[in-house]
């Protein structure tokens, strides 16, 4: 089985946490959102403070309807940051519809939003932005104007990283009238104050574009990724890449299909190595856990759906990492009920389920530092539309 799916981008903060030792967890919606009146409604991205606290985006809800800047407390308290609103800039509508976020040491947040206007067979008619909320302000402040930060027909946003110093790393998808694909993707930088540049341009890739809820690591001035492969060719299955100021642009490993297909989600740890998720291909078509050493060796930890009826899980969409190399993550089908698993891969490959969903987790997936989970859940009539918790009992 191959499946793309529908995501949001993870950006997320690396903390010192200590290795998960229990393996049962109680589900709760720690803060549970509402289309009727003026908070978050849908959330499509989530991040992390050392203190705790979670800040999201939201495509719909806020004062307007067209989405937020918000924040959750570890109580569950949540705050709208910023409401986006019905405006006109240089006879174009400004941002709306938030897709996703990041955030720098000093608490200021960063975003994108997608241009509009995206009719099969048009053209774009509003470009989308890159925007900075500082931290305990009102007021967005827009980095740059992008045509190319096009929400793909799957709803998958582009990837966003910030620095220590304030340059803003990003991937668009250059809008392509038939909606098949990116033509090109780019991966970008906005400088701090403003100035835009392009720092690779990518062939057109498949439909999803770059990389199944994926984001981008940021290392020495390095910047790492993930593509899902070029369209147009359908043996090409993605790939994980590298890009320097010194030596430009590099790919550490092209997927075959047995090693798994459209990578997603990637992390690296303190010693340099690379750790990610694809969500297809391996023996049983139900995606992999894999890891890139330093120096640039590749191997497949493991490979989902290897038990009856997946239930370990199927089609991984997030991990994130402990200080003892253990990897933890959330798959979209597959265990008990078929909605999904919280997982867990040893450095050695053996893979344990902790928790069996019972309604579909969503892409975003955090750890905080005393090992709880979270995520978001939305875009449904019918379940749950909040941000989740998974505590350890």
């Amino acid at each position: 089985m191959q499946s793309r799916l529908p995501g949001t981008i993870l950006l997320f903060v690396s903390f010192a946490i200590t290795s998960i030792q229990a393996q049962t967890y109680t589900f709760s919606l720690l803060s549970s959102f509402s289309n009727s009146g003026t908070g978050p409604y849908n959330p499509n991205a989530l991040i992390i403070d050392s203190s705790g606290n979670l800040y999201g985006a939201s495509n719909d809800g806020g004062k307007y309807g067209i989405g937020t800047l918000f924040k959750v407390t570890p109580n569950g308290a949540v705050t709208t940051l910023f409401s986006f609103k019905p405006s006109v800039i240089d006879g174009y509508s400004g941002p709306s519809r938030p897709n996703t976020l990041a955030r720098d040491s000093k608490g200021n947040l960063y975003g994108t939003t997608p241009y509009c206007g995206c009719a099969e067979g048009g053209s774009p008619s509003d470009p989308g932005y890159v925007f900075e909320l500082k931290s305990g302000k009102s007021k967005l402040t827009l980095l740059a104007t992008d045509w190319s930060l096009a929400s793909r027909r799957e709803g998958q946003p582009p990837e966003l990283a910030v620095d220590s110093v304030g340059n803003v790393f990003g991937m668009d998808c250059t809008f392509n009238d038939d909606f098949i694909g990116c033509g090109p993707a780019n991966l970008y930088e906005v400088r701090a104050g403003g100035t835009y540049r392009i720092l690779h341009s990518f062939p057109g890739l498949h439909e999803s574009g770059i990389g199944l809820d994926g984001n981008l690591v940021l290392r020495n001035g390095n910047v790492y990724g993930e593509d899902d492969g070029e369209v147009n060719q359908p043996a090409a299955n993605g790939e994980v890449w590298e890009w320097s100021r010194q030596s430009g642009f590099s790919v550490l490993h092209s997927f075959d299909g047995t090693d798994g297909s459209y990578p997603g989600s990637l992390r690296q740890d303190a010693a340099g190595n690379l750790y990610g998720s694809t969500a297809g291909g391996g023996t049983n078509g139900g995606g992999t856990i894999f890891k890139i050493t330093g120096s640039g060796v590749f191997s497949t930890l493991y490979k989902f759906c290897s038990k009856s009826n997946c239930t370990d899980g199927g089609y991984p969409v997030n991990i994130t990492l402990d200080t003892l190399g253990n990897i933890y993550g959330i798959t979209a089908v597959g265990g008990a009920s078929g909605f999904g698993v919280l997982f867990k891969v040893a450095p050695r490959g053996k893979e344990s389920v902790l928790y069996n969903f019972t309604s579909y987790p969503g892409t975003n997936f955090l750890m905080d530092k005393s090992g709880n989970f979270y995520g978001t859940m939305g875009f449904s009539t019918t379940g749950p539309n909040g941000v989740w918790k998974l505590t350890k009992r």
